[in-house]
């Protein structure tokens, strides 16, 4: 029987070939920087398909939400939101 690494270990192995991820976006509204999934994505790929790791997301609950906006002339501007 070969000898098998768990996900476990592979995802040990994963975090350690990661380098430094430097955050190359930034979130103008909220003031703050972030990592891009783009540049996340560039940075594990590799070593996953190495390891044979696959990540599938699952969404477990949707919802929609329905937000009244009002601008300096008290007109009303709509805004909707859908996570699927």
């Amino acid at each position: 029987m070969k000898d098998e690494q768990t996900i476990f270990q592979k995802m040990i192995l994963l975090k350690k070939s990661i380098d430094v991820l430097y955050k190359d976006e930034r979130n103008e509204f909220h003031k703050f920087n972030y990592v891009s999934s783009y540049n996340v994505l560039k940075s594990v790929r590799e070593k996953m398909n190495e390891l044979g790791i696959l990540v599938v997301p699952k969404i477990n609950k949707s919802t929609v939400t329905q937000i009244n906006y009002h601008d300096e002339k008290a007109q009303r501007l709509n805004s909707s939101q859908s996570l699927i």
